[in-house]
């Protein structure tokens, strides 16, 4: 029975993943590839996210301050030093994983509420650090020249390499928390979200492993923030550091289900199609319209379903696969 299901997961990733290989060569208009690459990125920001918040239970709204530390971290190296962005990635990752261990450590002595509210101002501080420098072209933000489409520059004419470069991203990162979700790691960190307490005094280090969670969780959400700025071309505080960002990227994976892997892919499936369809169709007298659907729709995920689509989902196979366990029950007990 193991083998049978093992067999049907790797058929189902693998359908999958030809499936997001050959669909931006369906939908080839610019505007749906642009939607389906911004997908992709909420879903490795998501997966960011997911780490600290699902996994080990400490909410954050304030992952953009990794967002943005690898945005800028690439845009400075490249405009600056003109050292690709590749490079850039690297080491904005590097320096994401240290800044989330200097704000972790001490951080993690706040209860869950006060870790929240602590993370949204450190969010405002950085924020407003970033506008007041000159160097960083303050509020205004800085645009990326752009240079010869190649890999090296990561520029491109068209959305097709962006959309490959992407779901590569996200590939990694969701065999990362395959291994994650099934190591060592990822059972102490659930057994932290169940019970701090009786984690500790069974000898688990509670911080140690927050900090490698929120670590794991800003190397991710760096590198979305490398992509993101390659991608737009421009970065400033407002649309890099700021609150709506940091939401976004938990409201993706509470819609699709914290603590899963799939959960911030299915979310971003939802409701980044959502947000960007939403706009076009209203236009600017529809400004806020996709955070108002965003909050009904959370609203209804909450009062009815707080396992989010993933929990849709686990309901809908176990319904259909009840019948078959019992007859399959029911032949044992017979051949007994």
């Amino acid at each position: 029975m193991k083998t049978t299901e093992k067999l049907k997961k790797t058929a189902g990733c693998a359908l999958l993943l030809l499936a997001a290989l050959i669909l931006p060569l369906v939908i080839q208009t610019v505007y749906n590839q642009n939607v389906l690459i911004l997908m992709m990125v909420y879903a490795v920001l998501g997966s960011g996210w997911n780490v600290l918040s699902g996994y080990a239970g400490q909410n954050s709204f304030g992952n953009a301050m990794f967002f943005a530390i690898g945005a800028y971290t690439s845009t400075v190296l490249l405009l600056y030093f003109n050292i690709t962005p590749w490079i850039g990635m690297i080491v904005g990752v590097i320096l994401a994983v240290i800044f989330a261990a200097l704000i972790g450590i001490p951080c993690f002595r706040l209860q869950k509420y006060y870790f929240t509210l602590a993370t949204i101002a450190l969010l405002q501080i950085m924020n407003v650090l970033v506008s007041k420098q000159r160097f960083l072209d303050g509020a205004v933000g800085l645009n990326i020249r752009v240079r010869e489409s190649s890999f090296f520059w990561m520029q491109f004419k068209g959305k097709l390499p962006f959309y490959y470069i992407i779901l590569g991203i996200l590939i990694i990162v969701l065999i990362v928390m395959h291994y994650v979700n099934r190591s060592k790691l990822g059972y102490y960190l659930r057994t932290i979200t169940m019970n701090q307490d009786a984690a500790e005094s069974l000898g688990v280090s509670v911080r140690t492993y927050k900090t490698i969670a929120i670590c794991l969780g800003a190397a991710f959400t760096a590198v979305g923030g490398t992509f993101y700025a390659q991608y737009v071309l421009f970065v400033d505080p407002v649309s890099i550091i700021s609150a709506d960002k940091s939401m976004l990227m938990a409201l993706v994976a509470v819609f699709g289900g914290m603590g899963t892997i799939w959960g911030p892919v299915i979310g971003a499936c939802i409701l980044i199609p959502i947000a960007e369809y939403s706009r076009t169709l209203i236009g600017g007298t529809g400004s806020g319209i996709d955070m108002i659907v965003y909050g009904l729709l959370m609203l209804i995920m909450v009062l009815y379903q707080p396992r989010g689509m993933i929990g849709i989902f686990s309901k809908i196979r176990a319904r259909f696969a009840k019948p078959e366990n019992n007859a399959g029950g029911r032949e044992e007990h017979h051949e007994q």
